[in-house]
């Protein structure tokens, strides 16, 4: 090796299994398309896949402008279930729960629907987004509790906040 250089670590396994150390109680599924006749199909979710306790309750589509950064979400009760349906996406995760063992931790996605994954965010993590495109790019979310407009579970925080310690990068 040339002085200076460094050897990247493999971000996958032999297998195609993540080599990521997640944030307690994050769980990513890979899922696959299925290639038809007519159509591309993938399952989005499943009960058996052993993802904890998840009673889903509620979906969203979200649709993120161009090169558009998200605020800071947290909600105290719900679990989010996100995955990229359209365009590519960067999500960033933060775990700012005293009793967590990864608590301080921080994860970033790349999520695309060329490889779609289920990731499971449980309550108290923080989450943010960034539309990587100059085209709209979308998620599905699914939720273990409606949402409550009369007293909404979502703490928000500015993306460039000082409270978490990933900056997105400026597009």
């Amino acid at each position: 090796m040339l002085e200076g250089e460094k050897t990247r670590s493999q971000s996958v396994t032999q297998n195609w299994e993540s080599t990521a150390i997640l944030i307690e109680g994050v769980i990513v599924k890979d899922v696959k398309n299925v290639v038809s006749q007519n159509a591309v199909i993938t399952e989005m979710y499943r009960n058996d896949w052993g993802l904890g306790n998840t009673d889903l309750q509620q979906a969203t589509l979200i649709a993120f402008h161009p090169r558009v950064t998200t605020v800071w979400y947290l909600h105290e009760r719900q679990k989010d279930l996100v995955m990229c349906i359209k365009g590519i996406l960067r999500m960033a995760l933060y775990d700012d729960r005293k009793n967590s063992p990864t608590c301080g931790d921080v994860n970033v996605f790349h999520l695309s629907e060329k490889r779609p994954q289920l990731i499971v965010i449980p309550p108290n993590v923080w989450h943010g987004f960034q539309n990587l495109l100059g085209e709209t790019s979308q998620i599905a979310n699914f939720f273990d509790i409606r949402f409550q407009h009369k007293e909404p579970d979502t703490r928000r925080l500015p993306s460039d906040t000082d409270r978490i310690p990933y900056h997105f990068p400026p597009l």
